[in-house]
């Protein structure tokens, strides 16, 4: 049996005591109850080590004793609420959350009559064609906790878990409603998208089967019910609770977890399962390049990011105990520039260019438009595909002429040749000429290609013919790359 006692309380009776194990016996080392010994002893100061009779003096070198900080339960933050509530659902004693969170409402808004103070007066809300439109965005700190000395081979490395403080969320339903609501949690708990989203139902007064999910061949012809937003959504997917359950069905693009169209998310409702169409992107895919902070967002649809007193960031729960309403100002505000600029993107991209869907990147705009201007039938003409009908939906497949150029003539191309010239250089005057999208430019003077026709020389000769005649065919052609 080891005693743990306090350096400043010399004459204080032991804090705590531990049993070592045969394992710990052998690797001399002691681990103790955080819990225990914050509550016996709430200052952060050096522990000794009060070694029974008869304990082997080799073993006591090599004793460590770890106190990581103990787990503070920070008080009730003062909710910015409006006085009254702009409609009887928005109640957050409806909320049914796990044990060690508490859930607050920060404001309220209705479309009709009503404009947001925080986004500017040209700004509406609106769902996009959803039914529940969530900008979700957390606040977390990393702590530095002991090596598991059960587990790790090497002892010496300590592990990094984020403590998530708060979950905050954006929430606009197709009625026309808004809601900003903060979730705050204690250490070591973390909140389920299931609970996300029926905390966002409930507070907006959307029923069940207003989110309920298309069948499954009408998926890709209608909106999903649910779209989920979030900027860099890598910190909030890996503080949700279900995010193995969320892995299966996502995709990675640039380090961002999205999904490829609608898919199938079961959430608990009324102690119902109901299955839901989830649509999750990121504004980071439709940022220019360069531009893919949320500050530089706030910018573009004038909702600036506020910024925190030094050195707050890396410690987040101290900092909302000591000013709530900074915390909650800045988490909501996050997800303000994150809705308001998926809004302007999506208003460029159905109102201005006309796009009949939101692309998932910036790229998907170019690809996009160049499809509306081509028109679908000339786009797979252009690729060499063809439309064939499936069982329940039309399949799109490469032609025969197609297989064969990816089959013989991709694999043949081994890349360009790039030739330096050493000469003699004089006390002329040299010109270094750098061209802006050259290869752009190059790619769209070349012709369409023609998978309908296939010709076969024997004489190389014959090749200049059949370019000469293509060109002079492009000439009239509509059709460029």
């Amino acid at each position: 049996m080891i005693q743990f006692t306090d350096i400043a309380k010399t004459t204080s009776p032991p804090l705590a005591s531990v049993s070592l194990s045969d394992r710990a016996r052998t690797r001399g080392i002691a681990i103790i109850n955080a819990r225990a010994l914050a509550e016996a002893s709430p200052t952060r100061l050096p522990i000794s080590l009060k070694y029974p009779d008869g304990y082997k003096e080799h073993r006591r070198r090599r004793l460590k004793a770890y106190r990581p900080p103990a787990p503070v339960t920070p008080p009730e933050p003062t909710p910015v609420i409006t006085p009254e509530p702009l409609w009887p659902e928005c109640d957050p004693s409806r909320i049914y959350l796990p044990d060690g969170t508490r859930v607050s409402v920060y404001s309220q808004y209705v479309k009709e009559g009503v404009k947001s103070p925080h986004m500017g007066e040209w700004f509406n809300f609106d769902t996009f064609g959803h039914a529940l439109v969530i900008s979700l965005d957390t606040e977390y700190q990393a702590d530095v906790m002991p090596p598991d000395r059960e587990t790790d081979d090497d002892d010496s490395i300590p592990h990094i878990v984020n403590d998530i403080v708060s979950y905050q969320m954006l929430a606009v339903s197709e009625e026309g409603r808004a809601v900003e609501a903060i979730f705050y949690c204690d250490t070591g708990i973390r909140i389920a998208l299931t609970e996300l989203i029926e905390a966002a139902r409930r507070l907006l007064g959307l029923k069940p089967k207003q989110l309920r999910a298309a069948s499954k061949h009408m998926r890709h012809k209608v909106p999903a019910q649910v779209l989920l937003l979030s900027h860099f959504g890598a910190a909030e997917w890996a503080a949700l609770r279900d995010r193995e359950k969320l892995g299966e069905i996502l995709q990675i693009i640039r380090k961002a977890p999205v999904s490829l169209g609608t898919v199938a998310y079961k959430v608990k409702m009324n102690n119902r399962t109901v299955e839901c169409g989830l649509t999750v992107a990121d504004t980071t895919l439709i940022a220019p390049a360069g531009k893919g902070r949320l500050a530089a967002l706030g910018d573009v649809v004038g909702v600036p990011k506020l910024e925190l007193p030094h050195g707050a960031i890396k410690r987040m729960r101290g900092f909302m105990q000591e000013d709530p309403k900074m915390f909650a100002d800045y988490g909501v505000n996050d997800c303000r520039i994150t809705y308001a600029y998926y809004a302007k993107m999506h208003s460029l991209a159905k109102g201005r260019i006309g796009l009949p869907k939101m692309p998932l990147t910036l790229g998907g705009f170019g690809v996009e438009g160049y499809r509306e201007y081509t028109g679908a039938e000339g786009l797979n003409r252009l690729l060499g595909l063809i439309k064939v009908p499936g069982y329940r939906r039309t399949q799109i497949e490469k032609t025969l002429s197609r297989q064969v150029a990816d089959a013989f003539f991709a694999p043949a191309f081994s890349g360009g040749l790039n030739v330096a010239i050493q000469g003699e250089f004089t006390n002329t005057l040299v010109v270094d000429l750098d061209f802006a999208s050259c290869y752009p430019s190059a790619a769209a003077s070349l012709p369409a290609l023609t998978w309908e026709r296939d010709r076969s020389v024997e004489d190389p000769r014959e090749i200049c013919d059949i370019l000469l005649d293509t060109l002079n065919q492009y000439q009239t052609s509509t059709i460029a790359l």
